[in-house]
């Protein structure tokens, strides 16, 4: 965002008013006309957008600005917002507008902002803007059949496809679109990357390496630094790239978990396994409230001898004082090893950040737990002791549902 508020800021940007004359300009922005004040309001929740971004989907919230931004800047101009079902893309887009922001004590969402520059209200078609340029939404299955008249495809929630088969169509789709408009630019969200690369190369196969795609990228360096940035000046691949080459650029589009996490663990924003939320509770001017802020986190565990008998749960309380399962699992002896069955259980420890066990009193409970403890201790290199005690559940209220120990 602050790569954002420069380019928004640059001299000529600001030039476009002075030489027009005055004509009801608010006193605060004298220079900024209509179509401008969008832009100063986009960047005036520029810091908003930097606290609050986990809550707002950072991927989406930069690819649906950038789609704006087009239209705003482009006169008869139009973006496809693809996903795999329409009510997908429509609900995506309907987040965006209408989820409400509350900065200074205002009150924001998105809809207010670009109201002025809408034709009529958004609805499941998407939504058109006073200079004929357009947001129009579309399946993945009818992204092919535009051709020349889409200029920005953007592609969202490609992951909630299910079959490998169902992906390569959609795709296959997409890179029609390209050939038949090769200026047209690509932006896909996506949150599992991994699959999808490889389905684009077998795509990109068939229909060679020639066709030019846009570099738009999130992030300022080589590394992610912790700012949301996004670059506003499309480079164009003019040589002839490898495939390889290719699937770089796609990668370097596509806004993916890495970038997700990131947001997560900011440097400034983290406290031991969760972003601080003061920080959100300063952003909304709210008191926060998601479950995923625990306050305390505590395991319990079966080690009964029997074939399938050995069971862990973790629970948290939260802020609020409600009880959530993080994590349950049934050990099967049969398919584990003492020493997988351990490990897996240290690393679930560990993740979940566990101040404390309460075990089953039975013969097999020393041997387990110390096998447990010595890998919490090996693989947080000495540094984490989780205390533990033993409890006679008598066998009351173990189980919570079929494969959830309590």
């Amino acid at each position: 965002m602050g790569k954002a508020i420069d380019l928004l800021s640059k001299e000529e940007f600001i030039e476009l008013g002075e030489e027009i004359p005055l004509y009801d300009r608010d006193e605060s922005c004298p220079f900024l006309y209509d179509h401008q004040k969008v832009a100063l309001e986009l960047m005036a929740l520029a810091h908003l957008l930097w606290q609050a971004s986990r809550q707002l989907a950072g991927k989406t919230t930069t690819g649906l600005l950038k789609d704006f931004e087009d239209c705003l800047e482009n006169n008869h101009y139009t973006v496809a917002l693809v996903a795999p079902t329409v009510p997908l893309a429509v609900e995506v887009l309907f987040k965006w507008l209408y989820t409400p922001i509350i900065y200074k004590g205002k009150s924001y969402t998105f809809f207010n902002i670009i109201k002025p520059y809408l034709v009529k209200k958004p609805n499941q078609n998407g939504f058109m803007l006073n200079n004929d340029s357009r947001l129009m939404i579309i399946s993945l299955n009818q992204a092919g059949s535009m051709g020349r008249t889409i200029n920005v495809i953007h592609i969202t929630e490609l992951d909630k496809l299910g079959s490998e088969q169902s992906k390569r169509i959609a795709l296959a789709g997409v890179i029609n679109s390209l050939r038949a408009n090769k200026e047209a630019k690509v932006r896909i969200d996506c949150n599992m990357p991994t699959g999808i690369f490889r389905l684009l190369k077998a795509e990109l196969y068939k229909y060679g390496r020639y066709f030019p795609i846009y570099d738009e990228d999130p992030f300022e360096g080589d590394e992610y630094t912790g700012k949301h940035t996004i670059i506003n000046e499309d480079v164009l691949v003019r040589t002839e790239p490898t495939l390889d080459d290719i699937l770089k650029i796609f990668s370097e589009i596509l806004v993916s978990e890495s970038f997700a996490l990131g947001q997560f663990y900011n440097i400034d924003d983290v406290t031991d396994e969760c972003f601080n939320p003061s920080k959100v509770e300063i952003s909304y001017n709210t008191e926060y409230n998601r479950e995923d802020y625990f306050v305390k986190t505590d395991a319990g565990i079966d080690p009964g001898g029997k074939v399938d008998a050995f069971g862990i749960s973790i629970w948290s309380v939260t802020k609020n004082g409600i009880i959530v399962l993080r994590w349950a699992k049934r050990f099967y002896n049969a398919l584990h090893t003492a020493k997988g069955q351990a490990k897996e259980i240290a690393e679930k420890l560990l993740l979940f950040n566990v101040e404390s066990i309460q075990s089953e009193s039975s013969a097999g409970a020393p041997w387990s737990l110390s096998l447990i403890m010595h890998y919490v201790n090996k693989l947080s290199n000495g540094k984490i002791r989780i205390p533990f005690e033993y409890v006679n559940f008598e066998g009351k209220g173990k189980m919570l549902a079929k494969d959830n120990f309590v």
